[in-house]
């Protein structure tokens, strides 16, 4: 293990990471230190919401695409293949972010690997030594 406080450890040959976000989700602090901040982010912040939730209740348990629409556009009707489009979109900026190597596409849906510990913080900014 590494003394880095959100660094990255390859163990057992599988890559582990933590990731910290505001209770919120107003930012989140990735493994190796990056800060993300949601304020222009309103969507990806409702899907991180989700994401996290379900990796931290339900760990391994997929998200279908139904359930990341019905997060992302609440109160939208949205034809089937355009929803399918929106989510792809918005998980690919999620990626872009950061959450690339933790963004996981199973066939039953999507998920925050099991590799990656959400650690759900009540502090009103990130934590210091955290990077932006």
């Amino acid at each position: 293990m590494t003394d880095r406080p959100f660094g990255d450890v390859r163990e057992s040959g599988q890559l582990r990471g933590r990731l910290v976000v505001h209770h919120q989700f107003r930012w989140m602090v990735l493994p190796g230190g990056s800060v993300i901040d949601f304020a222009r982010y309103k969507l990806l912040r409702r899907l991180l919401a989700v994401l996290a939730d379900a990796r931290v209740q339900r760990p391994g348990e997929p998200l279908a695409a139904a359930d990341l629409v019905a997060a992302g556009w609440p109160d939208e009707r949205i034809l089937p293949r355009a929803a399918r489009n929106r989510v792809h979109v918005a998980l690919s900026r999620l990626r872009r972010l950061g959450l690339d190597t933790w963004l996981v596409h199973v066939p039953d849906g999507w998920l925050l690997a099991s590799s990656l510990s959400v650690e759900i913080s009540e502090a009103p900014i990130p934590p210091a030594g955290s990077s932006t």
